[in-house]
């Protein structure tokens, strides 16, 4: 077997990961939430770097500076935002051999859903079905919409051109 590698920098960070692709995979798992932390620092420090740039360049011909595109606080309120509709949202896992769907599925329409009696939505982050259940449930469930898709290591070999 292959060994997999992952390298990750981002701000006050570097990370490398390689070995067993089980390993790799647990591992970046494990630390996901720290890495998402770590770009989001670097996120803000560039476009804040950027905004600082724009500023003064635009100071001098405009002493407001009011390019939306260059405003840290504009930045924060849609990654603010975007963290609110996470917590506001299941994530909808349907896997396949080749890769797994993920979608977002709102608290509420899970309460109202045959499961909103049987699971509490308020302490649940991802629910995985396999590909039938998902064909079977759909019109019990409204997926939402897809959100990305997650290469299954079968996923990963065939894109990869791996026939092992």
């Amino acid at each position: 077997m292959s060994d997999s590698q992952l390298k990750i920098k981002a701000e006050s960070m570097d990370l490398e990961l390689s070995g067993d692709p089980d390993y790799v995979e647990d591992a970046y798992e494990a630390m996901r939430s720290v890495v998402m932390e770590r770009f989001y620092q670097t996120l803000v420090k560039r476009e804040s770097a950027v905004a600082d740039v724009r500023s003064n360049a635009d100071e001098k011909m405009d002493p407001k500076g009011t390019d939306p595109h260059f405003q840290i606080d504009g930045l924060l309120q849609q990654v603010a935002a975007g963290r609110e509709l996470i917590k506001a949202r299941l994530q909808l896992v349907v896997c396949t051999d080749m890769y797994h769907r993920v979608a977002a599925l709102s608290r509420n329409d899970f309460r109202k859903s045959i499961f909103g009696e049987l699971f509490d939505p308020e302490i649940l982050s991802k629910i995985y079905l396999s590909e039938e259940a998902g064909a079977q449930l759909k019109d019990q469930i409204e997926f939402g919409h897809t959100l990305w898709r997650e290469l299954t290591k079968a996923g990963k070999a065939v894109v990869h051109g791996d026939s092992s």
